[in-house]
């Protein structure tokens, strides 16, 4: 019998031995954390880009609005949440874009400014435009043409940046040799591509079903937290393909819709190692975000937490990176040793 019928396969790559991969990779070319750090330092010194100036009508039309169904204290305590959000949240924040897009503590730091919104004590937190160089500017806007478009030119900026942050860090993967991704424009174009289906993917669900979720309101709170429950099974088993589907663009060279059917596919195949290598990432990125934040933005030692940030997230997108290659790699190996065998049979 020949021997390469029954030789057993080497065993699967780890998890753990692809983030070691990332962190040795990002160590070795420490210039490819340059632009995270760049984004975050804008972020953090430059001006602030606000909406609350052209929320507050539609907040007073809403109060008037809601005074026949509502009792005022539901009407100002709505009234004092979206005040708080649109008060605090920096529109800038919005070239962070998922699922290419280059990291950022400081898009963090806002949410979490954000989240620290209290309906016990609704009162406005004021925001905090405090950074080493004095307070921060603010600009508003007042047209909702003005905001609509500021809104899409700031996601397809943040998609070309991610587009050059993934294709940089996937060359230094593969320094000396020739770059899967193929040309830089090559993958940017497809990472344009790769953003905009899953961004009109996630539209036609998620829209529909918060329509769904206000039509089952109707029936009670206990059809709409079944309703609920469903809809995030639905969001967790699109999660991780939606975790991987950039990947076949800048390790395997693949189009835009090759690659997330491909993140599909990996993650058929591959979903308990997968969900743990994504848990992984997440806590350890959110876990050190809790360090990389603890000085205010008023202070230069935040320069250090941002660079912290910049290298842990950019070794951790590395190492998936590395993760993806070599496990499709073994899997590869692993489907033409069945095929080998069932053809012996």
């Amino acid at each position: 019998m020949d021997s390469s019928h029954t030789e057993p396969l080497p065993p699967p790559p780890t998890v753990w031995g692809a983030i070691k991969s990332g962190f040795d990779t990002v160590a070795a070319h420490i210039a490819v954390i340059l632009l995270p750090v760049l984004f975050d330092l804008f972020l953090w010194l430059g001006p602030r880009l606000r909406v609350e100036r052209l929320i507050q009508p539609l907040l007073a039309e809403f109060s008037s609005f809601s005074a026949i169904r509502f009792a005022p204290e539901q009407i100002a305590l709505v009234k004092a949440f979206y005040t708080h959000i649109f008060a605090h949240w920096n529109l800038l924040t919005l070239l962070r874009t998922f699922p290419v897009g280059v990291s950022s503590l400081l898009t963090w730091m806002n949410t979490g400014e954000i989240a620290a919104w209290n309906p016990e004590s609704p009162d406005l937190i004021p925001a905090n435009l405090h950074t080493p160089l004095g307070d921060a500017s603010v600009i508003q806007l007042s047209s909702v043409g003005g905001a609509f478009l500021w809104v899409v030119a700031l996601t397809v900026a943040g998609w070309v940046l991610g587009g050059i942050y993934y294709y940089t860090l996937s060359q230094r993967l593969n320094a000396g040799g020739r770059p899967p991704a193929g040309s830089m424009a090559g993958a940017v174009f497809q990472t344009l591509l790769l953003s905009l289906i899953w961004t009109l993917l996630l539209g036609s669900i998620g829209l529909p079903a918060l329509m769904l979720l206000a039509v089952l309101g109707l029936f009670g709170q206990v059809v709409v937290n079944v309703a609920f429950i469903l809809m995030g099974i639905v969001f967790i088993w699109l999660l991780l393909p939606f975790f991987f589907s950039a990947h076949g663009v800048f390790t395997r060279g693949q189009n835009a819709l090759h690659s997330i059917w491909s993140g599909f596919q990996f993650v058929r195949f591959t979903a308990p190692t997968s969900s743990l290598f994504a848990l992984a990432a997440v806590a350890i990125s959110q876990g050190l975000n809790l360090l990389w934040s603890v000085p205010g933005p008023e202070s230069w030692m935040l320069a250090v937490g941002i660079a912290g940030h910049a290298f842990v997230t950019t070794a951790l997108l590395a190492g998936s990176f590395v993760y993806y290659r070599d496990m499709s790699v073994w899997l590869q190996a692993a489907f033409e040793q069945m095929k080998r065998r069932m053809n012996t049979v």
